[in-house]
């Protein structure tokens, strides 16, 4: 679509944590982190987990290239590290840090959400937790975005074998954001706020186009609960002619609380915008001890 050739440059290494990707200096400004031990590296049984380590050897050559951009997927690895909680201030500097050695805090970032996998159970909340966390990443990075994969992942797999859809999103996201394509839907449907009534959750999406196409049947992926903290699965309908979804179940007569795709590895997930980009998974409560 530019008509000229694009280079890209892979640096990776799997199954890293965030921390390994930032220089000492920026790790320096979090509280909870002791860096003493960087100075005897016998200490380290797993090189990859060195924080700073892989921002010395595989970003920092980088350094004198002329690029235009980055491209990020990673987050596995800080569901495990007990920081989760702190993975969008550590997007936030790693990115600020990025954007400073190359003299250019405008350059885009644009990212990909951290794809279903089962990890400590199927039904449980780590990835859900840290894409949360992701999403927070976006509201504090000015020119960024984040590729939904809510769609396709592979619980038994931590790579899932649809990379294509991948690439695509993230160059709708290049393509519109820095390069200025028109016509483009690039952004996946986010959670913008729920109203409660008549028994019903009222979910309102923030979305480029429209939440659908298809406006008939029920949407999958929804669960809904009542004061008593127990998610059940709920029926979602399309409110036609807003950005709208409605939710209820006939087992909670008065719902305080509704989540979509907050799982490892939901059931099946099936909203969409007309752009056929997967919503991000959300919650509207924060009860963390809720599953």
């Amino acid at each position: 679509m530019l008509d000229v050739p694009v280079g890209v440059i892979v640096t990776c290494w799997g199954g890293t944590p965030v921390e390994a990707w930032m220089d000492r200096e920026t790790m320096s400004g979090f509280k909870e982190f002791d860096l003493s031990f960087l100075d005897n590296p016998d200490q380290i049984d797993r090189p990859q987990y060195k924080p700073c380590g892989l921002y010395n050897g595989m970003i920092a050559p980088l350094v004198p290239y002329t690029v235009k951009g980055f491209l990020w997927y990673q987050g596995e690895s800080n569901i495990h590290t007990g920081n989760a909680h702190l993975y969008s201030q550590y997007m936030q500097q790693l990115v600020s840090l990025w954007r400073n050695e190359w003299g250019n805090q405008q350059m885009p970032f644009y990212y990909v959400q951290i794809a279903p996998f089962v990890y400590e159970g199927d039904d449980k909340t780590s990835v859900p937790l840290i894409v949360e966390q992701q999403l927070a990443a976006m509201d504090k990075i000015p020119y960024s975005g984040m590729a939904s994969t809510t769609d396709i992942g592979s619980g038994p797999c931590i790579h899932p074998s649809q990379k294509i859809p991948v690439g695509e999103r993230l160059a709708l996201l290049a393509l519109s954001k820095t390069y200025g394509k028109k016509g483009l839907i690039c952004e996946s449907p986010r959670f913008e706020s729920v109203r409660f009534e008549d028994g019903k959750a009222i979910v309102r999406f923030k979305t480029e186009g429209t939440l659908g196409p298809d406006y008939s049947g029920r949407i999958k992926g929804f669960e809904i609960a009542g004061a008593d903290k127990i998610f059940v699965p709920a029926r979602a309908e399309y409110i036609v002619g807003q950005p709208e979804i409605a939710v209820s179940s006939t087992i909670v007569e008065n719902p305080v609380a509704v989540r979509y795709a907050f799982r490892n590895v939901p059931d099946q997930t099936t909203l969409y915008n007309t752009g056929g980009l997967p919503a991000f998974p959300f919650r509207t409560d924060d009860w963390n001890d809720a599953q």
